[in-house]
């Protein structure tokens, strides 16, 4: 059941790259990230999750989720989170650095910049200041520990607009259910962008509710999770880069 339906998202999602439709279209299937959805899971089961992945060995995991407040329980977490592969995104706000209160943790500057006048999605940050630190974005920090070739310019100005390569459709994505090895030639040496899809994420649409949801660029304001907004960054950062 599980083969089927993980083989039924690649038929989907080929059937829609490139379509006729405009709203499926894709530049280029992305077979370099994998986008996993932890829906509504709490922390226990999130390191559990955690756990899966990492046995099947990916390069990097980007965990786009903040631990704000310490819970009892959280020791198996701390220690996962501590892997030299996982990159937690932190929020800078002015003088004040907002991360999860795990220390030991790879961390990036949160990059999605939504543009105030039209309400979307349309440019992400390189890097971004705090006091007298540079803090690489949180995308830059991914793609450094995925790619000894990656080496970001940040002499340039630190906003750069996004290179959408498409929706859901246009990335190998998965619901947290589905994980197993079966899914091992997707997770092995890949970027994983773990991150919330809905409840239970399912290709068809991309979405099902508004959390988590921005309009975008791409198709003159399609709706996107923040996750696939993210996924698309890092494609723009490979694509400058020849990065497969």
């Amino acid at each position: 059941m599980k083969t089927n339906l993980i083989f039924l998202l690649f038929i989907l999602a080929i059937t829609n790259c490139g379509s006729k439709n405009s709203t499926n279209k894709c530049q280029h299937f992305n077979e370099s990230i994998t986008v996993i959805n932890y829906g509504n899971l709490n922390r226990d089961e999130i390191a559990q999750l955690i756990k899966k992945i990492q046995s099947l060995n990916p390069a990097v995991i980007g965990l786009k989720v903040f631990f704000v407040n310490e819970k009892q329980g959280d020791d198996d977490l701390k220690e996962l989170i501590a892997a030299d592969n996982i990159v937690l995104p932190v929020r800078v706000m002015g003088n004040e650095l907002k991360k999860s209160y795990f220390k030991n943790q790879s961390f990036g500057a949160s990059d999605l910049i939504l543009n105030e006048k039209t309400n979307r999605v349309d440019e992400f940050l390189i890097y971004e200041n705090y006091n007298e630190d540079t803090i690489k974005s949180f995308s830059v920090k991914i793609l450094e520990k995925y790619s000894n070739t990656y080496k970001p310019d940040l002499k340039e100005s630190k906003y750069q607009s996004i290179d959408f390569n498409g929706n859901c459709y246009c990335f190998i994505v998965a619901d947290h259910t589905i994980i197993d090895n079966i899914y091992k030639d997707h997770i092995e040496n890949n970027i994983v962008l773990l991150g919330y899809l809905g409840e239970e994420f399912e290709i068809s649409g991309c979405i099902k509710e508004d959390k988590d949801v921005h309009y975008t660029e791409f198709n003159d304001g399609e709706k996107m999770y923040s996750t696939i907004i993210s996924a698309n960054v890092l494609y723009t950062l490979m694509k400058q880069q020849g990065i497969e």
